[in-house]
Formats: structure tokens, sequence, C-alpha cells
């Protein structure tokens, strides 16, 4: 079951409802969807500042895969940032998982993932960091 509409209001509710994990106790369920608050607020300090620690995004991306569902993961990146940063985070949605959307979070935030609103010099600064880890992998 998914929530429809996600807000900040139900959004401990719907995050419940998104945990892939057996479900030990609250203190876990809650550490796990700080996940997706911590991977929020990397990409607007991208946005802010223009730097970011890509592994540490990446970490915070697969975990939050392994805990909830992806959907809920997207929908939750765009309802806890300000709109100012949502074509960063568009942008690293499209870049890494290849969605395609639209995506419907509720009546009042539907993103339109166009290409109109991908950022450049961010999929640019990301290939060039992906290309440094490789070149240290060999």
């Amino acid at each position: 079951m998914q929530y429809r509409e996600l807000t900040i209001e139900n959004f401990d509710k719907a995050g419940l409802v998104a945990y892939r994990q057996p479900f030990v106790d609250d203190d876990t369920f809650y550490e796990d969807l700080k996940l997706i608050t911590t991977l929020t607020k990397r990409l607007e300090k991208f946005s802010r500042r223009g730097q970011i620690n890509l592994r540490l995004v990446f970490n915070n991306f697969i975990v939050a895969n392994n805990c909830f569902d992806r959907m809920f993961i997207f929908k939750s990146l765009f309802i806890l940032s300000k709109k100012e940063y949502h074509n960063d985070i568009f942008t690293f949605i499209r870049f890494f998982t290849g969605f395609e959307g639209p995506l419907y979070i509720n009546e009042d935030l539907i993103i339109d993932f166009s290409p109109i609103h991908f950022n450049l010099a961010f999929k640019n600064m990301i290939e060039k960091e992906l290309q440094k880890w490789v070149l240290r992998e060999h």
C-alpha cells in the first residue's frame, strides 16, 4: 500500500507504510527515516554551496533504498526540500535512477520530469566525481 498524497503532515505514517524492513522498534524506524531527511539536506547543501560529498549522498541513497519504497524516497525528497532546490533533486533522481516521471506528490505538488529542469552543471559535477573514483580504482 502507498499513500497517494504525501505531505509533511503524513510523512511519518507514509514512511511506515513504505518501510521494507521488519519493524523492530520506533527508534530503528526513525533512524532509518532520518536517512531521507539527511539526503535532502545534503542535496540542498549542494544547491546552496555548489559542493557535495557524493560518497555520502550515494551511501544515504543506497541505504534508504534498502529501507523504503523508492517512490516514497523520491516524493519525500521533494516535500522535505524548498522549491528552489527541486531542479537539483530532479537531476539527482533522473541521473541515478533514470526515472522520467511525472511524479504526483499531492494536489499542490506535481513534479514534471522535463529535460528543461535538468541541472547540467550538477550532472557534469557528478560525472567528473565518478570518473575520479574509477581512476582511483585502477
